[in-house]
């Protein structure tokens, strides 16, 4: 009977270890957390986004707010929705990867691009100037100058910019806004000096008080205004390029799956994504006629590759 019994046993203890090699124990899932100060808005629609992607199928998907988040509570990859919520990651000094989102480019420069955030990557929602002097250049390759009206706060990168402008025969002319009671005389003088102003995501010179006001005085004066959003163009700016909020998430999404394959991957950069909107009522008021948004991206993507040649 004890013979018995040890074999039952032994058959029992054999089986289960059986079934657990063909079935399989459940396994965790690497996780994701996504941080941020609150989940309003365009936040919340980005974070559902990314937890019903497809990184769902192989991660487990977390949306915190600031005020809740644990630092004890060990992720795989952050995702950090804005400046305030990659500002306490960095405090916490995580050594996972973190993927820094809803942050221009300026912002980056200014408080995050050094070697002590090694392990955080970065993608800007605000246009690449890049493209955003390509796109200038195809419009009107007459366009000889250029002028840009900063504050002091915001960070530019003047000589790659002054570069890729020289390479298309366009000079640039930096203004910086030392204080805001100058802004109007200063851009009418700028805009006057030079045959366009490119207009930039900078808060403290351009508000909804402001950017109307500085569009119609160029328009007064005849000279091409771009800006930095689809919006402004649409209030009255010729043109810009811009990434739509889905292809921000999904340039999230990809860039998230690329970091979790690559620990070690490291980037700061603007959107891979982006489109062209444009408006023709301003186009033809300034005797001027544009080729198509679709034309105008080919010679942009075209340029793109010449410069990476």
């Amino acid at each position: 009977m004890f013979v018995k019994g040890l074999l039952h046993s032994i058959t029992t203890v054999v089986l289960c270890l059986y079934a657990s090699i063909i079935f399989g124990a459940p396994v965790k899932k690497p996780t994701i957390t996504i941080l941020s100060n609150n989940f309003s808005s365009y936040k919340s629609n980005i974070a559902k986004s990314i937890e019903l992607s497809e990184l769902a199928q192989k991660y487990q998907i977390n949306s915190v707010t600031i005020e809740n988040w644990r630092s004890k509570n060990n992720s795989d990859l952050y995702i950090a929705l804005g400046q305030e919520a990659l500002t306490v990651i960095n405090q916490e000094k995580i050594k996972k990867p973190i993927l820094a989102a809803l942050i221009t480019s300026s912002d980056w420069n200014q408080h995050f691009n050094n070697q002590q955030y090694s392990n955080t990557s970065s993608i800007f929602y605000d246009p690449d100037p890049i493209k955003q002097l390509l796109l200038i250049s195809h419009i009107d390759p007459s366009i000889k100058s250029l002028g840009i009206l900063h504050s002091e706060q915001y960070i530019l990168d003047k000589e790659t910019l002054s570069k890729a402008a020289k390479s298309h025969s366009i000079n640039l002319k930096f203004l910086i806004n030392k204080n805001l009671e100058d802004f109007y005389n200063e851009y009418a003088e700028l805009s006057n000096q030079t045959d366009g102003i490119l207009l930039i995501p900078d808060k403290q010179v351009y508000n909804r008080n402001s950017v109307p006001k500085a569009i119609l005085g160029s328009y007064r004066q005849e000279k091409f205004t771009f800006g930095y959003s689809k919006g402004l163009v649409q209030s009255g700016a010729l043109a810009s390029t811009y990434t739509s909020l889905n292809d921000y998430i999904k340039d999230l999404i990809e860039s998230a799956e690329n970091l979790l394959n690559n620990p070690n991957l490291q980037f700061s950069r603007f959107s891979q994504y982006y489109s062209i909107e444009t408006n023709n009522k301003v186009a033809k008021s300034l005797d001027h006629i544009l080729l198509t948004n679709t034309q105008l991206k080919e010679k942009i993507d075209q340029s793109i590759l010449n410069l990476e040649q």
